[in-house]
């Protein structure tokens, strides 16, 4: 059974298949934030802040290379973080873009492959019916 992966609605799975090789649930960057004080050892804590989560997703295409492709690209193209899902992380989604270049070569007659890397702004993934006072989980 293959992975299904929708972005901003879009069933992705429909123009492409998604390569084992991609984890969503790697976290975003950490940073702790320390100052030396003085000529004492040691330092103190003054905070923790998260980047952006970055997700690596390599993909394919048989069949009709060209106009799927195309219809990637064009569901790909967004002014602002839209719904990512992924079939194998239930309740869960992320406000992603596309970032940088879609890599992409054509591999025999009607095939390809290629990897998009999205960004999550934010640096979380969010639930679908939050419950309680969690609706998102940090680094995931």
């Amino acid at each position: 059974m293959s992975l299904v992966v929708t972005y901003d609605g879009i069933n992705l799975t429909d123009y492409i298949g998604i390569g084992q090789e991609y984890n969503a649930l790697d976290s975003a960057e950490w940073s702790n934030d320390i100052q030396k004080i003085g000529g004492s050892n040691g330092t103190i804590y003054l905070g923790r802040a998260y980047g952006a989560k970055v997700i690596a997703m390599p993909f394919y295409i048989k069949g009709d290379v060209y106009s799927k492709y195309d219809a990637l690209l064009a569901t790909l193209n967004v002014s602002e973080p839209k719904k990512l899902t992924f079939g194998n992380i239930k309740n869960r989604y992320f406000l992603a873009l596309s970032d940088g270049k879609v890599e992409f070569e054509i591999i025999g007659e009607d095939a390809g492959r290629g990897a998009i890397t999205w960004i999550v702004p934010d640096g979380i993934s969010h639930a679908v019916n939050p419950k309680g006072p969690y609706t998102a989980t940090k680094g995931t």
